[in-house]
């Protein structure tokens, strides 16, 4: 099983938790705009050598939505789609598409450009460049609430594309995690043209409501993803990764 870490906020002190990995990984890297992205990315290379592949994840203003969704404000897909098609230099992109819930006001003052941001992003993932390959990070839906969501753009009904599952078990409000779990692993693994899953927390992101989970719970969510056939398992987020977690990890290299 290869084994990614996900980091939202790149700070030393997140990014010195990669002297934890002795094995080779990949890593998610949320930054606000390309530049900064190949500094750091230069930067992890040079100093953490089991760092494989570096990830560029384009995190918006709160202001703009955050996160990619139809209720994203026009400019700012514009902007980043513009970035990425001027970049020279070749890295995938993690394509987070969820709503704007830490602004929520965005829901009406777009509500008249969720058209046209919709086309835009289903362009951008159903014509992708080679060059930047696109990994799409959603959160499953159910069948009712599933055309609610492809209207927003965080869920889409073509399956042409690398979608990763947020499987974070620690934040489910659902009284069986482990059946959960699987049935949407079955659902969605033979039916995208990639898929893997990333699983958590291990550290908060901007919800400090939310729970982290425990070795224990991560080693059931490990167990249930290796028995399932997932090939490639994401972690939120670096920087709460310790050793406790890492005796969990190792199993299942």
């Amino acid at each position: 099983m290869q084994i990614d870490f996900i980091e939202e906020y790149p700070t030393e002190g997140n990014l010195k938790k990669l002297s934890f990995v002795r094995f080779p990984a990949s890593l998610y890297l949320g930054c606000k705009n390309i530049d900064d992205f190949l500094k750091l990315k230069n930067k992890i290379k040079t100093a953490y050598k089991n760092i494989k592949e570096i990830i560029y994840w384009p995190i918006l203003e709160k202001s703009e939505g955050y996160w990619l969704s139809a209720f994203t404000k026009t400019r700012a897909i514009k902007r980043v789609l513009k970035e990425i098609a001027d970049a020279s230099e070749s890295f995938p992109i993690l394509w987070d598409a969820e709503l704007p819930v830490l602004n929520p006001k965005l829901f009406i003052t777009e509500l008249f450009n969720i058209s046209e941001n919709k086309k835009l992003i289903t362009s951008t993932l159903q014509n992708q460049n080679p060059k930047h390959p696109l990994i799409v990070a959603e959160v499953p839906r159910n069948r009712l609430t599933k055309i609610v969501f492809e209207n927003s753009a965080t869920s889409f009904s073509f399956t042409n594309y690398h979608r990763m599952d947020m499987l974070y078990s620690s934040a489910l409000k659902v009284p069986d995690k482990e059946n959960y779990l699987r049935t949407k692993i079955r659902e969605n693994k033979k039916k995208y043209q990639k898929y893997s899953v990333a699983l958590g927390l291990i550290g908060l992101g901007e919800d400090k409501t939310a729970s982290i989970i425990s070795p224990q719970d991560l080693d059931q969510d490990l167990h249930v993803t290796k028995e399932e056939g997932i090939r490639e398992v994401a972690f939120y987020r670096l920087g709460g990764l310790n050793e406790e977690y890492l005796k969990v990890i190792e199993k299942y290299l």
